[in-house]
């Protein structure tokens, strides 16, 4: 380094030949050792990925592997003992020994001058993946070949790189599968708004036709008293059905917008019992079925709850029970008080229990799915939206409660409901 300014202080004329080229050559070797330097850089900044290094002369075929470290004493000591070698032999041989049989000849191929000339003829970099054995099981390995030289427009020298890739493989595959899961989801969900759109078309014509139908035959008997109130019954017994099929529809808009909120005050549960039994007792009655309601050591009655939204959750169940029990048939309506340490609040479960037509194993894995039922009305006869028990989880879910079905076909169905309330202690 300090014969290059010595000459410029006083010209290579005052040199002889073998000085100047003393001088030159000494430049010249200060370069070479500055390139190997940043060289050697580059290797250790790519250590972390790369656990294979190769520098390819595409034009005297010359190749030299480099070790790989992430400390670079390390490198500049094990360089020494890594002299140029044949690309072609080296990748032969850790083909033959660690690498997949089915990427073997492909390894070997993208090894050779002409395929690695070719290849990056037009590109700055390719890579290839293949599986490489790690003792008893293989992981997935990335074979990259990066343009490092170029005369004329074509490659002269190329680096080639070895990594593994296995945890990208596995977060690919991760994502590929969250998006098939996702894609089959989204899937389902058309065909069971397809299947919805048909069935609640179906239930709203129903009760709209019977609208129409003693519509015009109260007009028809306007006169005769008796039967234009027996029709205006009739009639609103079906706008009252017309109506809940709406407000399911409506319900089920306002959770997935997530505008549903909870209006949570004193309740007494013992009112909110009574009150849904007197809304389904002339559907029990017109079955002639066998409902009772039994209350077991419930000591604490008036709790802080939405007593609309627990009363559309048990009427949603019961009203269940009573459309799937045939005629002739038992339900039942169970409260408890269960013991609980967190102070100042009670833990209340409502268990109802039917002995009708049950739900099958996989009908019960979708249960709580949007426009999901177990028999369409235009099979059963049953009407409804297939909304309840979507709806009634996520009020259950809002709550914060829990809700355990179980089944079997023609034998029953058991729903419990449990929630943890606020009591309301003066």
């Amino acid at each position: 380094r300090n014969a290059v300014p010595v000459a410029v202080a006083i010209g290579f004329a005052e040199l002889d030949s073998e000085q100047v080229h003393q001088i030159k050559y000494n430049e010249t070797i200060a370069q070479q050792k500055t390139a190997l330097e940043r060289n050697y850089e580059v290797i250790a900044g790519t250590a972390a990925e790369y656990e294979s290094i190769y520098h390819l002369d595409l034009t005297t075929k010359i190749c030299r592997r480099y070790a790989v470290s992430e400390n670079l004493d390390d490198i500049r000591k094990m360089q020494d003992v890594h002299p140029e070698n044949n690309i072609k032999q080296d990748i032969a041989a850790f083909a033959q020994n660690c690498v997949h049989p089915d990427y073997q000849k492909s390894i070997e191929e993208w090894c050779t001058v002409e395929f690695i000339s070719n290849v990056l003829k037009d590109k700055t970099r390719w890579a290839k993946r293949f599986l490489r054995k790690f003792g008893d099981h293989y992981e997935w390995m990335e074979f990259v070949l990066m343009k490092s030289g170029e005369v004329d427009g074509k490659p002269s020298a190329a680096t080639v790189g070895i990594r593994n890739v296995e945890k990208d493989v596995q977060e690919e595959n991760r994502k590929q599968g969250d998006l098939e899961q996702a894609l089959q989801m989204a899937q389902a969900a058309s065909r069971a708004k397809t299947t919805f759109l048909n069935n609640v078309s179906h239930d709203i014509r129903t009760p709209m036709n019977a609208i129409i139908g003693y519509t015009g035959l109260a007009i028809s008997h306007v006169d005769d008293t008796k039967q234009v109130k027996e029709y205006l019954t009739k009639i609103g017994q079906s706008s009252g059905h017309l109506l809940s099929l709406i407000n399911d529809v409506l319900d089920m808009s306002r959770i997935e917008s997530g505008k549903m909120n909870l209006n949570e005050k004193p309740e007494n549960l013992s009112a909110i019992i009574r009150t849904l039994n007197d809304i389904v007792n002339a559907d029990v009655l017109s079955k002639q079925l066998n409902f009772s309601v039994k209350s077991v050591d419930v000591n604490d009655e008036t709790v802080v709850c939405d007593k609309l939204r627990l009363n559309q959750v048990l009427l949603n169940v019961v009203s269940n029970a009573i459309k799937y029990t045939p005629v002739g048939g038992s339900i039942s309506l169970n409260v408890k008080e269960i013991a609980v340490t967190q102070t100042g609040y009670g833990c209340y479960e409502f268990r109802v229990k039917d002995n009708g037509m049950g739900m099958g194993e996989d009908f019960l894995k979708t249960i709580y799915d949007p426009f999901t039922r177990v028999n369409s009305s235009t099979i059963s006869g049953i009407q409804g939206t297939g909304l309840g028990m979507s709806i009634t989880k996520s009020i259950i879910d809002m709550m914060g409660g829990t809700i355990d079905i179980s089944s079997k076909v023609n034998e029953g169905t058991e729903v419990t409901i449990v929630f943890n309330f606020k009591l309301n202690i003066n």
